[in-house]
């Protein structure tokens, strides 16, 4: 969905041909983003997350200020839609700290997908009331129904059905908002909103697994690794970041856990060595404010300790370079 002032518009981005037309939204069809993107079709990718890129793309195009993205397999809540463009506008809201630089979006003692593992051990996060504070550029509703644990995660919590009130932090009932500056969060795209100056940040690398190389199975991380990227942007350029309201009834549960760790492992191995790459790579910024000029500065400036974290970020800086590009074209 777009929003543009009390203008809303619904994209249905088609990933295949069994979606079908309705007067209710407007399809992008296959046949369109081969037609538009041409050579840079494969910056889309497709049986993934990263097949929102081309609703991102068209939604800047046509001029709309917020987006938010939904998946298939969600229900939005009541005043979804509202709630979302709310959160990016409050002055008032509860702040949530760390001692380290991550932020749990399901309170201290539970972790959704992509939140790193060594980041886990003893980790402690606080709530404070803050007024008149800066705006979001970014939202994250969170999910009733499946919770979006780590395929590996799922086993100990045992197909973990709790309301997702009841595994929010103590003090926070879930209606409202928490607010994170200077943090990262593991953003899932799965129920986000995101306003225009800030949208492109959300661009998913498409991780093919059928490549030459078939050691970077990355496939399930393309929403996390796009989120260290935002957040990255974000701590450099003071943009706060919130999550909780509105939530969606996330209906799909994941029954094949081992298919699904297959390909989370790699990006649960390396997250956290890339997150903190980034942040050794600020001194390559020079006074920029401007979101993708920040990005592709910081993706650059990366060194990279091993063969996967170079294979992972010379395939995010090329396919980065060109969606810079086609969004500067439309921006």
């Amino acid at each position: 969905m777009a929003l543009r002032g009390t203008v809303d518009h619904i994209y249905v981005v088609q990933d295949h041909e069994r979606v079908q037309p309705s007067p209710l939204y407007d399809l992008l069809t296959l046949e369109e983003q081969h037609k538009v993107f041409g050579d840079d079709y494969d910056l889309i990718g497709h049986g993934s997350a990263a097949c929102r890129n081309y609703g991102t793309y068209r939604a800047l195009k046509d001029g709309y200020d917020i987006l938010i993205h939904i998946d298939d397999d969600c229900i939005p809540v009541e005043n979804w839609a509202r709630t979302h463009k709310y959160a990016l506008v409050a002055d008032d809201c509860t702040s949530v700290e760390s001692r380290s630089d991550w932020v749990s979006t399901l309170g201290p003692h539970r972790f959704a997908r992509g939140f790193p593992y060594e980041a886990r051990l003893g980790h402690q996060q606080s709530l404070h009331s803050m007024v008149g504070a800066k705006h979001s550029v970014l939202n994250m509703g969170l999910w009733d129904g499946d919770i979006d644990y780590n395929a590996v995660d799922k086993v100990p919590y045992c197909f973990d059905r709790t309301p997702i009130l009841d595994a929010l932090p103590e003090g926070y009932d879930g209606t409202t908002n928490l607010r994170s500056r200077g943090c990262f969060l593991p953003i899932c795209a799965m129920n986000v909103a995101v306003k225009r100056e800030a949208a492109p940040l959300l661009y998913q690398i498409p991780w093919d697994t059928n490549r030459t190389d078939p050691t970077l199975v990355f496939k399930r991380m393309d929403d996390i690794w796009a989120g260290v990227i935002f957040c990255s942007v974000a701590r450099l350029l003071d943009w706060p970041i919130s999550f909780g309201a509105p939530l969606v009834h996330h209906q799909k549960v994941d029954l094949d856990l081992l298919r699904h760790a297959h390909y989370e492992n790699l990006g649960n191995a390396l997250i956290w060595r890339l997150q903190q790459a980034i942040m050794n790579a600020t001194h390559a910024i020079h006074g920029s404010s401007d979101p993708l000029t920040v990005a592709m500065s910081l993706l650059r400036g990366v060194r990279p300790a091993n063969s996967l974290m170079e294979s992972i970020l010379n395939e995010t800086r090329a396919k980065y370079e060109r969606w810079t590009r086609l969004i500067r074209s439309v921006m």
